[in-house]
């Protein structure tokens, strides 16, 4: 019988760990408003050191295509 291995300790990136602590507390995303919520994490999201991005997707009869571009415009989202 073989042994079961050591859990390996979770690593979140520093930004993930303060979403994920910022989040942890009651009452939780899913217990308030939606539109309470939807604040909360635009506000959790709003880090304008990350550069924004340019997204378009297009269909063609072979399928889907996506691309993503950095911008410097801050107003985009």
């Amino acid at each position: 019988m073989s042994e079961i291995p050591a859990p390996i300790t979770p690593y979140l990136e520093p930004a993930a760990k303060d979403l994920a602590e910022a989040t942890a507390q009651h009452p939780r995303i899913y217990e308030i408003p939606p539109e309470e919520g939807r604040k909360i994490l635009a506000d959790l999201q709003s880090d304008q050191s990350v550069p924004r991005l340019d997204c378009s997707t297009s269909t063609a009869p072979a399928g889907c295509s996506a691309t993503s571009t950095p911008t410097t415009d801050s107003s985009a989202n």
